[in-house]
C-alpha cells in the first residue's frame, strides 16, 4: 500500500488477498447461518415439547383441584337446605381445605389463568357460601318460620323484632345475648326453648334451663306450660341442680343442709378464743387493728335505728306480720320481757273452720303465762276497708272462737286492736297491764339492745363478723382452707390494707375455716355454698366422653339472668357444658343490671364471656319496650361511670319529642334533718298516689321503692291507715290482695309499673348510694369481687328503669346523691342557667317590675323579678307564654345565676 496523488493505492497482491478474504468471509457467514437456523429449529422443537409437558401437568393439576373441589362441595352440600345453624368452629373447619386450595392456586403461573379462573371462581364461591351461610340461614329461617316469629300462634299476635329473632336462631356452641331493660329477654329465652322443641323436634327432656332463684324458675315453667304446652323441660336453680348432683352421686342425705349457719360459725370463733391460747392472742391483737372510732359508732347508731324501724321485723330479728306487732315485740325487747311469737298451743279445741290447723296466738309471755292477740279491727269492731264482706265475717267468727277457747280453758288473754296502734296508746296500754300483774319493766342498755339486734359494736364483735364474712366469701369462690392459705401467701401484696387483710386471714380466718369444715364433715352436713362447690368437684372427676347419669344428657343448656353468675356457678356451668359434647350453651342477661354482688355474683364473668367460652356469638337486644327516652338517657349516664361494662346504646320506643310528658320527676326537698325530709317526702308521695287513683289508674300500676326496707315502713302505714290507698298484700310469696307495691330496689328486679316513686336518693349511711363505713374488702380472696360503687350504680339503673311512664325521685336538697350531681342530663334539665333570651309567663306585676315564671326546661320553672326597663318582649307564643330578652348589662350583673337550682 502506498500513498500517491493524494489517494491510497493498493498493489495487485493486496487486491488478490482482499478478494480472497471477502470470499472466505461470505462462505463462513453462509455456513454459520445454517448452523444457527438448525440450532434454532432444534431449540424450537424442544421448547414446544416442554410446553406440552407443562400444559399436560397443569391440566392434570386443574383436574385434580376440580376433583378435590367437587369432593369438598359434597361435604357442604347438606348445608344448601339451610336447616341448621353453622357454629363458627365448624365453619372454620369446613373452610380450611378450600382455603388451602385457594392458596395453592394463587401460587400457580399466571399464564395459565384461563385454566385456573373457573377453579378459583368455584373455590371462592364455596368460601363465600360458608362465610355468608349463617346470615342467609337467619334470613331464610325468619321466612320459613314466619308463623312462629309473627306471634300468631303462641303470642297473641305479638311478634318479635329482628334482634330477638336472631337471638332465638343463633345457635353456636356458646351464645351470649346482651339484653337491656324492657327488651324481652325472658320471652326470648322461653321462645327459644319452644322453637327448638316445636320446630327442631328436640326432646323436652334434653333441654336444661338454669335460673338463680325459685321464683324465676317457676316463672319459666309457667310460661312454657301456658304458652307452649311444654311441661318436661328441666328448669332448675343452680343450687337445686347442685344438690341433685350430690344426691345422685350419694354425696349427701336428705336432711344434709345445715341450719343456723352463722350461729355455728360464731360458736366456733368463741370456742377457739377460749381453748386456743395462740388464737386468742391473735384475736386480741387484731381487735386493736380493727377497732372502731367515733364515725363507726355513729354508723352503728344509724344501723340500730334502721333495724328498730324496719317494716315487719323486730329488733331481735323476729319476723312479724304487721307494724303493730313489730311495735309490741320491740316494747317487750326494750323492757327485758321474754316473749314467744306465734307459739303453737296444744290446750285448745280443734278449729271448726279447719280442724287440721293449729292455733298460734300472736304473743305468749312465758314468765307470766299470758297470751296476747292483736286484732286488726278498730275499737268498735270495724274490720280493715280492704276486707270483703265474706272476709270480715270470717275474721269476726275467728275472733269469737279464740275468745271462747281462752274462757273455756281458763287461760289469760290480753287483747289489743288497731285503734290503740293508730292513736299511739299501744305501748302505754301494755305497760299498764304488765305493771298490774307485778311485772318489773327494766330498760335494756344500749349495748344490750345492740347485742339483741346482732349489732355488737365492740371490737371483738367486729372482728368476729369480719371472720364470718371472709369465710363466706372464700366458700363462694370455691376455696378450701388449704387453697385459701396458698392463695393469700402467693399474692404480691402492695397496699397496707391488703397486707393487713392477708395477715388477718392467715391468723384468724384459716383456723376457723378448718374447724368449720371439720364440723360439717362430722355432722355429715353441707352449707349453701357446698351445694355447688361439692357438685363441681364431683363433675371435675366425671367421664366427659358422653352423656352420664350424674347430670343427664342435654342438647341445649340455657341460663337466664347470666349477669348474676358467680364463680362457683360458672364452674358448674362449664362442667355441665363439657360433659355434654356438642351441646349448645345460651346465656342471656344484662351486665348493667348485675346487683347481687353481696351474694357472690360478679358481672365480670358476663363482661369477659370470651375468656371462659372463647368461640361464641353475641347478639344485643337494645330495643326497649318499657321506658321513655328521657328515663333511658338519664340512667344510662349513671352507668357510663362504671369502671367496667359492656357498651350498648338502648333504643326507646318513643322519640323523646313529646314535651307534655315528664318521665323523670326529681323532687328536691329542703329540710333541716333527715326526719323532716322523710315527713315531707311521704306527704308528697301519699297525695300524688291519691291523685293518680282518682284519675282512674289501677293501684297495681304504682310501685314505691327504697334502697333499704326501713325507708318504706312509715309511708306504707300511712297508706294502709288512710283507707283510701289499697296496699298489695303477699303471703308465702303469693299475692293475696292487689294494691300499691312497696319494696326494696333489689326485690323489684324484673318488675315494672306505670309510676315509680324512688325514695331518699340522698347522701348518708342509708342513702342512695349508701355511705358505708370502710372496712375489710377481702380482695385478696378473689380479684373478681365487684366494685361496691359500680354495684350501687347498677342498682340505681334498675330502680329508675322499672318505670313505664314516670319515675319520681325524692332527694333532700342539702344532701343530694352523687347520682344526681354528676349526671349531665339532670344538670341540664333541672339545673339550667337563665339565658339572656328565654321563654316565660308574667305571673305578677308591680309599678316598675314584672314577676316572670321562667321556663328553664320542660322539667324546671323558676320565678324572678325583672325591672320593666331592662326586658323586651320578642314574641307571643300562645297560652300566656312569651319570648323575652334582657338588657345585656343587667343580665350579666344580676341574672346570670338566677334560676340555677343546683
Amino acid at each position: 500500500m502506498r500513498f500517491k496523488d493524494g489517494h491510497i493505492r493498493l498493489s495487485s497482491e493486496e487486491v488478490v488477498m482482499g478478494a480472497l478474504c471477502w470470499t472466505i468471509a461470505v462462505v463462513a457467514s453462509i455456513f454459520t447461518f445454517g448452523l444457527t437456523v438448525a440450532l434454532a429449529m432444534v431449540l424450537s422443537v424442544a421448547y414446544v415439547h416442554v410446553q406440552r409437558e407443562q400444559e399436560e401437568k397443569m391440566m392434570q393439576l386443574a383436574t385434580s383441584y376440580s376433583s378435590s373441589l367437587e369432593e369438598l362441595a359434597l361435604t357442604i352440600e347438606y348445608l344448601r337446605t339451610y336447616e341448621e345453624y353453622l357454629p363458627r368452629v365448624d365453619s372454620e373447619r369446613l373452610q380450611e381445605p378450600f382455603l388451602k386450595i385457594a392458596e395453592k392456586l394463587r401460587a400457580l403461573p399466571e399464564e395459565y389463568e384461563d385454566l385456573w379462573s373457573p377453579i378459583k371462581k368455584e373455590c371462592n364461591r364455596s368460601l363465600r357460601f360458608l362465610h355468608r351461610y349463617n346470615r342467609q340461614y337467619l334470613h331464610i329461617s325468619r321466612e320459613r318460620h314466619q308463623d312462629f316469629f309473627s306471634g300468631r300462634v303462641y303470642h297473641n299476635g305479638y311478634g318479635f323484632n329482628e334482634e330477638q329473632i336472631d337471638a332465638i336462631l343463633t345457635n353456636d356452641y356458646s351464645n351470649l345475648v346482651v339484653a337491656g331493660p324492657g327488651a324481652g329477654k325472658t320471652r326470648v329465652l322461653t321462645s327459644r326453648v319452644a322453637f327448638f322443641v316445636k320446630k327442631k323436634q328436640i326432646a323436652e327432656e334434653r333441654i336444661l334451663v338454669l335460673t338463680f332463684n325459685n321464683s324465676a324458675a317457676e316463672e319459666v315453667r309457667t310460661r312454657l306450660k301456658e304458652r307452649f304446652e311444654i311441661k318436661n323441660v328441666d328448669v332448675s336453680t343452680f343450687h337445686s341442680l347442685g344438690l341433685r348432683i350430690l344426691r345422685g352421686s350419694g354425696g349427701v342425705g336428705r336432711n344434709a343442709i345445715l341450719d343456723r349457719i352463722e350461729h355455728v360459725k360464731k360458736e366456733i370463733i368463741d370456742q377457739l378464743r377460749e381453748s386456743d391460747e395462740e388464737f386468742g392472742g391473735l384475736f386480741l391483737w387484731h381487735q386493736t387493728i380493727w377497732g372502731k372510732g367515733e364515725k363507726d359508732a355513729r354508723h352503728t347508731d344509724e344501723q340500730f335505728d334502721a333495724i328498730a324501724h324496719e317494716s315487719y321485723t323486730a329488733i331481735d330479728g323476729t319476723s312479724v306480720k304487721s307494724l303493730a306487732e313489730r311495735d309490741i315485740a320491740n316494747f317487750f325487747i326494750r323492757h327485758g320481757i321474754r316473749y314467744e311469737y306465734e307459739k303453737n298451743v296444744d290446750w285448745c279445741d280443734s278449729d271448726p273452720e279447719d280442724p287440721k290447723r293449729t292455733y298460734c296466738p300472736d304473743f305468749y309471755l312465758p314468765d307470766y303465762d299470758v297470751y296476747i292477740e292483736h286484732w286488726s279491727v278498730t275499737e268498735d269492731g270495724t274490720t280493715p276497708p280492704f276486707y270483703t264482706a265474706e272476709e270480715s265475717e270470717r275474721y269476726r267468727k275467728s275472733m269469737g272462737w279464740k275468745r271462747e277457747q281462752f274462757e273455756k280453758h281458763n287461760k289469760v288473754l290480753w287483747e289489743t286492736n288497731h285503734t290503740m296502734f293508730a292513736q299511739g296508746t299501744l305501748r302505754s296500754e301494755l305497760e299498764s297491764r304488765l305493771l298490774s300483774i307485778g311485772a318489773r319493766l327494766s330498760q335494756l342498755s344500749y349495748r344490750e339492745l345492740l347485742e339483741t339486734a346482732g349489732l355488737d359494736d365492740s371490737p371483738s364483735g367486729r372482728v368476729s363478723e369480719a371472720i364470718m364474712n371472709a369465710l363466706t366469701a372464700a366458700k363462694t369462690y370455691g376455696l378450701t382452707p388449704d387453697s385459701l392459705a396458698e392463695r393469700v401467701r402467693g399474692q404480691d401484696v402492695r397496699s397496707k390494707q391488703a397486707h393487713l387483710e392477708s395477715v388477718f386471714i392467715l391468723d384468724l380466718v384459716i383456723p376457723v375455716f378448718g374447724v368449720y369444715e371439720d364440723y360439717l364433715r362430722e355432722k355429715n352436713k353441707i352449707d349453701f355454698e357446698d351445694m355447688i362447690n361439692k357438685a363441681v368437684r364431683i363433675l371435675d372427676g366425671a367421664d366427659n366422653d358422653g352423656p352420664n347419669s350424674i347430670v343427664g344428657a342435654y342438647e341445649h343448656i340455657m341460663v337466664d339472668e347470666f349477669q348474676d353468675i358467680s364463680f362457683q356457678r360458672l364452674q358448674l356451668l362449664k362442667n355441665i357444658h363439657k360433659l355434654n359434647p356438642g351441646s349448645r350453651l345460651f346465656c342471656v342477661g344484662d351486665d348493667w343490671q348485675a346487683i347481687y354482688g353481696f351474694a357472690g355474683s360478679s358481672s365480670k364473668y358476663m363482661i369477659r364471656f370470651g375468656d371462659h367460652f372463647r368461640q361464641h356469638e353475641r347478639v344485643d337486644l337494645v330495643q326497649n319496650y318499657r321506658n321513655p327516652s328521657d328515663i333511658l338517657e338519664f340512667c344510662s349516664l349513671t352507668i357510663d361511670r362504671c369502671k367496667e361494662k359492656l357498651n350498648k346504646k338502648l333504643i326507646p320506643i318513643d322519640d323523646g319529642e313529646d314535651t307534655s310528658q315528664t318521665p323523670v320527676m326529681v323532687h328536691s326537698i329542703s329540710a333541716g334533718d333527715e326526719w323532716e325530709f322523710k315527713r315531707e317526702q311521704n306527704k308528697i308521695v301519699f297525695n300524688r298516689i291519691k291523685d293518680l287513683l282518682k284519675q282512674g289508674l289501677k293501684s297495681s300500676q304504682i310501685l314505691v321503692l327504697s334502697r333499704f326496707n326501713h325507708g318504706l315502713a312509715d309511708l306504707r302505714q300511712m297508706c294502709e291507715d288512710s283507707q283510701e290507698i289499697p296496699v298489695q298484700l303477699t303471703k308465702n310469696g303469693k299475692i293475696v290482695r292487689n294494691g300499691v307495691k312497696f319494696m326494696t330496689v333489689h326485690k323489684s328486679k324484673g318488675l315494672e309499673a306505670d309510676y315509680v316513686f324512688l325514695l331518699n336518693v340522698s347522701e348518708g349511711l342509708y342513702g342512695f348510694p349508701p355511705n358505708f363505713v370502710g372496712g375489710m374488702e377481702f380482695r385478696v380472696i378473689h380479684e373478681d369481687l365487684p366494685d361496691p360503687e359500680d354495684e350501687e350504680r347498677r342498682l340505681f339503673f334498675v330502680a329508675v328503669t322499672r318505670a313505664r311512664r314516670e319515675c319520681n325521685i325524692f332527694v333532700q336538697r342539702e344532701r343530694k346523691s352523687k347520682f344526681l350531681t354528676e349526671n349531665e342530663w339532670y344538670l341540664s334539665h333541672y339545673c339550667p342557667r337563665l339565658k339572656r333570651t328565654f321563654q316565660g309567663r308574667i305571673v305578677d306585676e308591680r309599678e316598675k317590675a314584672y314577676e316572670i315564671e321562667v321556663i328553664l326546661s320542660k322539667y324546671t320553672n323558676h320565678k324572678i323579678w325583672v325591672p320593666k326597663s331592662v326586658i323586651y318582649t320578642l314574641s307571643d307564643d300562645g297560652d300566656g307564654v312569651k319570648t323575652f330578652m334582657l338588657e345585656e348589662w343587667w343580665f350579666k350583673r344580676e341574672a346570670e345565676n338566677k334560676g340555677k337550682e343546683c
